[in-house]
C-alpha cells in the first residue's frame, strides 16, 4: 500500500524543529510508518533533511545577527559553540584544615 505524504508539509514541519514523532503525528501517520517511508522513499527522506537544515540555518542566522547587533548572550553562546570559548573554572575553596594537610603532603 502506497501512502501519500505531502512532502512540502513534511519539510516545513522539520524546519520548525519538530521531532520525528511530532512530524508523524502532524502528518497523520505512525512514527513507525514515518521511519519506514524515510527508508523506502528518498524524496520523503530528503524533505525531512532539507527541512531540518532550513530550520537550523534560519536560527543560526538569527543568532549571528543578534550577536552582531550587540546581544551579549548571543555573543557568548556563539563564541562558546563556534569559537572554542569555555567557562573559567571556579577556584577550589580550601579550608584551613585542608591547607595544613596539603602542605604536610608537600613536605613544606
Amino acid at each position: 500500500m502506497t501512502i501519500q505524504i505531502d512532502l512540502q508539509e513534511a519539510e516545513e514541519l522539520a524546519a520548525k524543529g519538530l521531532t520525528k514523532a511530532q512530524i508523524a503525528h502532524a502528518l497523520g501517520i505512525s512514527e513507525r510508518t514515518l521511519y519506514k517511508q524515510q527508508a523506502e522513499n528518498a524524496e520523503f527522506a530528503d524533505a525531512i533533511k532539507k527541512g531540518q537544515a532550513k530550520g537550523i540555518k534560519q536560527i543560526a542566522n538569527a543568532l549571528f545577527d543578534a550577536a552582531i547587533n550587540g546581544n551579549v548572550t548571543a555573543m557568548i553562546f556563539f563564541l562558546k559553540c563556534r569559537g572554542g570559548w569555555k567557562e573559567a573554572k571556579e577556584a577550589e575553596k580550601v579550608l584551613p584544615s585542608d591547607l595544613d594537610e596539603m602542605l604536610a603532603d608537600l613536605n613544606i
